[in-house]
C-alpha cells in the first residue's frame, strides 16, 4: 500500500511547477521572452502583452498539471487493480469484475477539469486574440471588458 502512495508524491514532485525547466535538460528561451525585448510605447500596450504572456503561462502550467495528474492517477489506479486482481486471483481464483481500463479512466477523471480549464484559458488568450486586440487599440477603439477587468497593476511593469 506505500508503494502507490510513494508513486503519487513521486508523480507529483515531477510535475510540480515550481521546479525549473533547466534541471530536468537543456532548454532554449521561450519565444516570448524574445517578443520582450520589442517593447510597445504604450502603457496599455505593455499590459496587454503581460496579461496574456501570463494568462498563456497559467494556461501552459494547467494544462500539463492536469496530464500529470490523469496520468499519474491513471497509472496508480492500474498498478492497484493489477495487485488487488493478482491477490484476488491468488485467494479465490476468480478475477474481479471490470476491467483495467475501466479503473484507470476512473482514476485519471480528476486531471480532466484541470486540463480542461487549461485548454479554455489557453484559447481564450491566444496570440491571435492578442494581436487583434492590440491593433484595435492602436486604431483608437477601447478594450473589451473582460480584458479591463483582467488588467492589474502588475501588468504595467515590465520584467
Amino acid at each position: 500500500m506505500k508503494a502507490p502512495l510513494w508513486l503519487f508524491f513521486l508523480l507529483l514532485i515531477l510535475t510540480s511547477p515550481n521546479i525549473p525547466a533547466s534541471t530536468y535538460a537543456q532548454t532554449s528561451p521561450p519565444t516570448d521572452s524574445i517578443r520582450l525585448q520589442v517593447r510597445p510605447a504604450s502603457d496599455s500596450l505593455i499590459a496587454i502583452h503581460q496579461l496574456f504572456l501570463r494568462k498563456r503561462r497559467s494556461a501552459k502550467t494547467a494544462i500539463w498539471t492536469g496530464v500529470g495528474v490523469g496520468v499519474g492517477l491513471g497509472l496508480i489506479g492500474l498498478g492497484s487493480y493489477a495487485l488487488v486482481n493478482s491477490a484476488k486471483k491468488a485467494t479465490s481464483g476468480m478475477p474481479l469484475e471490470e476491467g483495467s481500463a475501466s479503473i484507470s479512466l476512473k482514476f485519471s477523471l480528476p486531471g480532466l477539469p484541470i486540463l480542461t480549464l487549461g485548454v479554455i484559458r489557453r484559447i481564450r488568450f491566444n496570440r491571435h486574440r492578442e494581436a487583434v486586440l492590440v491593433d484595435a487599440y492602436k486604431k483608437g477603439k477601447g478594450l473589451p471588458p473582460s480584458i479591463r477587468r483582467s488588467i492589474r497593476s502588475q501588468h504595467f511593469a515590465t520584467q
